[in-house]
């Protein structure tokens, strides 16, 4: 009994909100046990009323019935890795389940984004990981004297003779098609099949298809459902900081039956919002992982040189400032500073909010995102500006941008095919510029730039006025003035700010 009066000593909920990430493959995991749950019953024939979803506070999430806990679940995101770094997740969820303050939680869940490998080879049943996590250590131990820890949940189960119990309940998750894993680059697929799935179940189907509608609401469907989520997260944040009682800790079922339900013939702009947002997070997360898979390979090479080492460090470093700044946009942004975040990195694109769906869309270009604009924040990260979101240098400031030019001159040119191949460089610069200069959208945003910071363009704007627009100088209130009043905005590609932050 001494384990379990020092278990009573601690609790086990916690409350991760301020680590939340509205994009993360977290919400998108919860989404589909959502709509699977939601699915079942109805084909059941029973009721939704009672049921509730819950961030973060007992596990990463967790379902509930009325106030009683029915499933609690845990995700991870890991690459492939072995089952060793799994076993204090899995622990946890053993524990809590047979916890006797938790004594109706029906079913554990861990949620995996790669194969889990193991000395036994992959772990592709629920049954092998059960068999072979015995084979390991005792999960790890904590100082806290507040959070019960893996060890104090793996001795309660122990010391109670629960550990049958616990494993009957736990299950590694089992994706539509077959896997026990998803993957980070499939997740947004499958929450999509679940929706499309529902529209099934409750026969709206054919409908929706008939009316030439169904694509539009699943995408619709999806981002409101990823807006609710997140409205939700952000609201239990603000309430945190705030030292603030959180009232409101689930999410009833009829909120994402609402959105399923509700016909969309045209979306509100919070749709749009919802959507460039999602966008942007899973261009950064495929941009993310591509480059840690690329630092680690680079850092198992035997006896790599420390320059390349250095190097890599460098980039993890600036990788993790830039998540950071994704993630106080997404969670922090309204409506109106979201949609000038978009306006300032892509100052050639002219974007009324009222524009439909494939224009919008024009503000998160998924290569141009990547590159320049994330290379950018990455490779200048000691002179980033996070407040502002600009790079202070050499006493000047420079906007980081998506701004590329897609004119290739082959190398091979000569002559004539390389006078014409230029000029074709020349003109879609000129049309760049003209876009920047005539774009008002965001001449009160670079009355204080100097540079912005492109992938393959060295220009100064002043130079492009007169050729590109019939613009005349205006000599009226403040209110009317032209980005050409204020100062000579200088488009620069990465490669020479970085020499020039160099040669300061």
């Amino acid at each position: 009994m001494e384990q379990l009066l020092d278990l009573d000593s601690k609790v086990l909920e916690f409350d991760a909100t301020h680590s939340w990430n509205g994009y993360s493959y977290q919400g998108k995991v919860a989404l589909i046990v959502v709509l699977e749950l939601i699915i079942k019953l109805i084909e059941q024939g029973k009721s939704l009323e009672s049921l509730k979803l819950e961030f973060e506070f007992i596990e990463d999430f967790s379902i509930k019935k009325d106030d009683q806990y029915i499933q609690i679940h845990q995700v991870k995101s890991y690459g492939p890795e072995s089952l060793s770094k799994y076993k204090d997740a899995v622990w946890l969820l053993l524990g809590k389940s047979v916890y006797r303050e938790y004594s109706s939680i029906k079913n554990t869940f861990l949620h995996v984004a790669e194969v889990i490998t193991s000395n036994k080879g992959e772990i592709n049943t629920t049954e092998k990981l059960v068999k072979v996590i015995d084979t390991y250590g005792d999960p790890s131990k904590s100082n806290s004297k507040v959070f019960a820890s893996p060890f104090d949940l793996y001795e309660y189960v122990k010391e109670n003779e629960l550990k049958e119990v616990a494993f009957n309940k736990f299950q590694i998750y089992t994706y539509s098609d077959g896997k026990k894993y998803c993957t980070l680059s499939n997740i947004q697929e499958k929450v999509k099949e679940k929706i499309l799935e529902y529209y099934t179940c409750v026969n709206k189907k054919e409908d929706l298809n008939n009316k030439g509608m169904l694509d539009r609401q699943v995408e619709y469907s999806y981002n409101f459902l990823l807006g609710l989520i997140d409205t939700h997260i952000n609201e239990r944040h603000i309430n945190r900081q705030a030292k603030l009682d959180i009232h409101l800790k689930e999410i009833v079922f009829s909120n994402f039956l609402e959105i399923l339900n509700k016909e969309y013939s045209k979306p509100p702009k919070s749709y749009f919002i919802y959507y460039l947002k999602n966008k942007l997070i899973r261009v950064f997360n495929e941009y993310y992982y591509s480059q840690k898979k690329w630092i680690k390979e680079q850092l198992e090479i035997p006896s790599q040189d420390s320059e390349t080492i250095i190097g890599c460090e460098a980039i993890e470093k600036g990788l993790e400032k830039v998540m950071g700044i994704l993630r106080n946009v997404y969670s922090n942004f309204n409506d109106d500073e979201f949609l000038l975040f978009c306006n300032r990195i892509n100052p050639h694109i002219q974007i009324s909010k009222d524009d439909d769906f494939l224009s919008v869309d024009e503000l998160v270009n998924s290569e141009f995102i990547k590159s320049p604009w994330i290379n950018t924040l990455v490779s200048l990260q000691n002179e980033l500006d996070d407040e502002k979101l600009l790079i202070n240098m050499n006493k000047q400031y420079y906007l980081a941008s998506t701004i590329y030019q897609t004119v290739n001159v082959p190398s091979h040119f000569r002559g004539f095919q390389l006078k014409q191949a230029n000029a074709l460089v020349e003109a879609s610069i000129s049309n760049i510029a003209k876009k920047i200069i005539e774009n008002r959208n965001i001449h009160s945003e670079l009355y204080n730039i100097d540079n912005i910071i492109t992938g393959n363009i060295n220009a100064s704007l002043k130079s492009y006025v007169h050729r590109v627009t019939d613009y005349k100088p205006i000599n009226v209130d403040k209110e009317g003035y032209h980005i050409m009043d204020i100062k000579n905005v200088e488009l620069i590609d990465l490669e020479n700010s970085i020499n020039r932050r160099e040669n300061k």
